[in-house]
């Protein structure tokens, strides 16, 4: 299966982005559905069941109490002159506590270990003679507040993708302490 460990926000938050993506909303951007709105630690992939057991079992491991995320600011990846993400940022010490935690255990799964920026992808641009655009809506964003919300599990989704767009499926969720 295609799957992701993900963090899932608040339909509160997710309604406070969608003027954010709305501001996105132009040809060569493709905005993620407001229900798909999620904070990726790790993409695995296509995993197998023995994968499968090894992530439920390095999740199981977390240690990471239940926690208030705040989500604002935005930005690009890779970078302003090569826009493919636009994200809005997500901020607390035991969302990187997370990470942190899960990373050597990916990395024994031979997944690569990179700087974690807590963020959430609201929209991936596809057309580079966008750039304009995008940086004129991160502009009107820039240091906006979406709001907070309680985080009390992290979850092992699998992503189905199809031509409306990909359907996301919990498959396993791990209870913050």
């Amino acid at each position: 299966m295609r799957a992701f460990i993900a963090i899932e926000l608040s339909e509160e938050v997710r309604k406070n982005l969608q003027p954010f993506q709305k501001a996105l909303d132009f040809e060569g951007v493709k905005l993620v559905e407001p229900e798909n709105l999620h904070i990726t630690m790790f993409f695995l992939g296509e995993i197998d069941e023995r994968t499968t057991a090894k992530v439920v079992e390095a999740m199981g491991k977390i240690t990471v109490p239940k926690f208030t995320l705040s989500c604002s600011g935005v930005g690009v990846f890779p970078n302003p002159n090569f826009i493919r993400v636009a994200w809005a940022g997500c901020e607390n010490e035991n969302l990187t506590k997370i990470y942190e935690q899960l990373a050597p255990e990916m990395r024994k799964l031979r997944y690569k270990i990179e700087p974690f920026r807590g963020h959430v992808t609201v929209a991936r641009v596809r057309d580079p003679s966008t750039k304009g655009k995008v940086q004129t809506a991160l502009a009107k964003f820039e240091g906006r507040d979406f709001g907070t919300c309680e985080i009390s599990k992290i979850v092992l989704k699998k992503s189905t993708l199809t031509p409306s767009g990909p359907i996301y499926e919990g498959v396993f969720e791990k209870p913050l302490g």
